[in-house]
């Protein structure tokens, strides 16, 4: 989706019925680690008050701040704002989980530390679909703390303490959710949804298709550098049609030629230090681009296309 039609869905804000819920992740619970308490407002008009400065912060000084969308890569820049598919590996499981526990949310709170809070908008008609903006922070001012002590000023003009908690509710979020697509203007999500394990996970399965290929002289050896290597998030943009490419011998020639590599007497990549290995992921997960006159080769900012539908 493009960012005008993004912003054109949030500003239909009138057209959606919304509810505020704060969540929490154990997980100690292997099975369901989310739990949720829907937070009402006293005054009616609350809410809808606080979804029209969310949704004007968002609109003009977040979407409207953005060069374009781009498919979750984990370094793209702040002037990006990154996607998934709810389908993705990467999320799949956590969001899933995620759902189901706004869908169970309790009326009363529950006890432990929050860590953060969901705005979901369910649409009145059908032309528009269900939008959630989530914030991936603790909306709780703990005012009685081992650093400081608050007080508030009495009537009659007296220091009266303050116990109680209060709640700060942001106008600007870290993701949004529109038409299976999770948007994210930040990495805060990452800790949450435990991303760094799916990363794992999703390096493994690259590694292993390489390996499959038939492509690698060594393949113990290139396992040992993939486990080894510092950037594990690298593999997210692992491009299919690259692998397919060098399955060719004479494709296979040219990436060697073009990124600095050597191949064997049966033609396999031959990867024997740090360097071989990365020029190798360079390209096979698109974070370089040999330019075809020259032959200099152009690191990527963003190894990842735009979403435009």
């Amino acid at each position: 989706m493009k960012i005008e039609d993004l912003m054109k869905v949030v500003n239909k804000k009138d057209e959606y019925s919304w509810s505020l819920y704060f969540f929490k992740k154990d997980r100690r619970n292997k099975e369901q680690p989310f739990s949720s308490y829907k937070k009402r407002y006293r005054d009616s008009t609350g809410l809808n008050n606080y979804i029209s400065g969310v949704v004007d912060c968002v609109s003009n000084f977040q979407l409207g701040k953005l060069e374009s969308i781009e498919s979750y890569n984990g370094m793209n820049a702040n002037i990006v704002c990154d996607f998934l598919p709810l389908q993705s590996d990467l999320i799949n499981k956590e969001w899933s989980n995620f759902v189901q526990c706004i869908k169970d949310a309790s009326d009363s709170r529950f006890d432990g530390k929050i860590n953060g809070y969901a705005i979901c908008g369910e649409p009145v008609n059908d032309s528009l679909k269900p939008i959630t903006f989530i914030k991936f922070s603790s909306p709780i001012i703990e005012l009685k703390n081992n650093k400081c002590i608050t007080y508030k000023d009495s009537p009659e003009e007296e220091l009266d303490m303050l116990s109680d908690n209060y709640f700060r509710l942001y106008w600007g979020v870290d993701a949004l959710v529109y038409d299976d697509n999770f948007y994210t203007f930040n990495n805060s999500f990452e800790t949450i949804f435990d991303i760094e394990k799916s990363v794992q996970k999703v390096k493994n399965e690259v590694v292993e298709k390489i390996i499959n290929t038939n492509i690698i002289e060594k393949p113990d050896d290139f396992i040992a550098f993939s486990k080894s290597y510092k950037s594990p998030k690298a593999f997210i943009s692992f491009d299919e049609e690259r692998l397919d490419r060098v399955k060719n011998p004479q494709e296979r020639q040219a990436v060697a030629n073009d990124y600095g590599l050597q191949l064997s007497a049966d033609n396999k990549f031959i990867i024997n230090e740090n360097t071989d290995f990365k020029n190798f992921l360079d390209f096979i997960c698109l974070k370089s681009v040999c330019e075809s006159g020259t032959k200099n080769i152009y690191k990527m900012n963003s190894a990842t296309k735009q979403k435009d539908d």
